[in-house]
């Protein structure tokens, strides 16, 4: 524990990096801000031309202007690309899923490869277009519009892809060839900001003025660094953003606890997307039947697949393992969804 405290305080030389976007770059990957990851090389001597990362192989683009040809898998929803809108003052809007779809692809009449985003009036937080590649929007520094053919099976998913973990295509660390979009970048399992958030999440749950407060500074360290970052241009005007992006710091007033609480989990949820953890913060924070299923009802009208779905408690933890169970002398309890030994 002190270690942590330590390594929050900067003790130990660790920090945000200043863009967003540095986070997905081989030159910065165990920077300041890389606590903890799995670390992958390419072109050492090895086998296969090094230990690349080959987790992405699936997750990969394809189609038409995309040099990689991969099956199109870890896709953002809809409901994520949703969340990212902001209000006024650039601050999240918690009932985004009771207003209409942001950035919906609307086709031309006459011609299904002219495309556009439909409702883009209204702000977006900065790290939609860090996180998430949409069609229309530059693709990191690659000079191809990333349209909808670039998804597998646009029909059934949508048009939207990640940025998330992946190298801009033409970079010359990532792989023009087999296996398709494989790099040396590492997989962060911990990084800086989830410690900030961490501090931020337990001096919620603690309570009082003091810790509120502090809980609100470190939550605006992660959306400063958000605030700070390159924007991402028009792909066919740079002078311009390809987006109305505004972020805010949030403010002293009106940040009581259950507000702070929603910030929170809120900023986990942004600052997260696309690492494969908001399941488990849900499933932590004992939300998860109620998140999953207004998830499953904002999402049906878009997927097909989520029209009867639902999400049931009982199984969000997995077993005691019998031998644990046993050592422990009738003091452990089984999780519930499973039979007692």
């Amino acid at each position: 524990m002190r270690e942590v405290v330590e390594i929050i305080d900067g003790i130990h030389g660790y920090e945000l990096l200043p863009d967003f976007q540095y986070l997905d770059l081989l030159e910065y990957e165990n920077g300041p801000e890389s606590v903890l990851a799995v670390q992958f090389s390419k072109n050492d001597g090895t086998n296969d031309g090094g230990r690349v990362n080959w987790s992405m192989l699936l997750n990969s683009m394809t189609g038409p202007g995309c040099p990689w040809q991969g099956d199109g898998f870890f896709l953002p929803s809809q409901d994520l690309i949703n969340a990212y809108q902001t209000d006024a003052d650039g601050l999240p809007l918690f009932d985004y899923q009771s207003r209409p779809d942001y950035g919906v692809v609307k086709f031309d009449e006459n011609d299904n490869n002219i495309y556009r985003l439909d409702n883009v009036d209204g702000n977006v937080d900065p790290r939609l277009d860090f996180v998430t590649g949409r069609p229309t929007i530059r693709y990191k520094t690659y000079g191809v519009s990333p349209c909808g053919l670039w998804v597998r099976n646009r029909d059934a998913y949508g048009y939207n892809n990640t940025k998330r973990f992946w190298l801009s295509p033409e970079s010359a660390d990532a792989n023009q060839g087999w296996p398709w979009g494989a790099s040396a970048l590492n997989w962060q399992i911990i990084r800086y900001a989830d410690l900030l958030l961490y501090k931020a999440e337990a001096l919620i749950e603690i309570g009082g003025a003091d810790n509120l407060d502090e809980a609100r500074r470190l939550i605006n360290r992660v959306r400063d660094r958000a605030a700070k970052s390159a924007y991402v241009k028009d792909f066919n005007d740079p002078s311009r953003y390809a987006a109305n992006y505004k972020i805010a710091l949030y403010p002293e007033g009106g940040w009581t606890q259950d507000y702070a609480r929603q910030a929170l989990r809120t900023e986990m949820r942004l600052e997260k997307a696309m690492e494969g953890e908001r399941f488990y913060d849900l499933v932590r924070w004992g939300i998860a039947k109620e998140v999953m299923n207004n998830y499953f009802r904002a999402e049906k009208d878009n997927r097909i697949y989520y029209q009867n779905a639902s999400f049931e408690t009982g199984y969000e933890y997995f077993p005691v393992p019998v031998a644990q169970y046993n050592f422990s002398g009738g003091i452990y309890v089984q999780n519930p969804g499973y039979p007692s030994f």
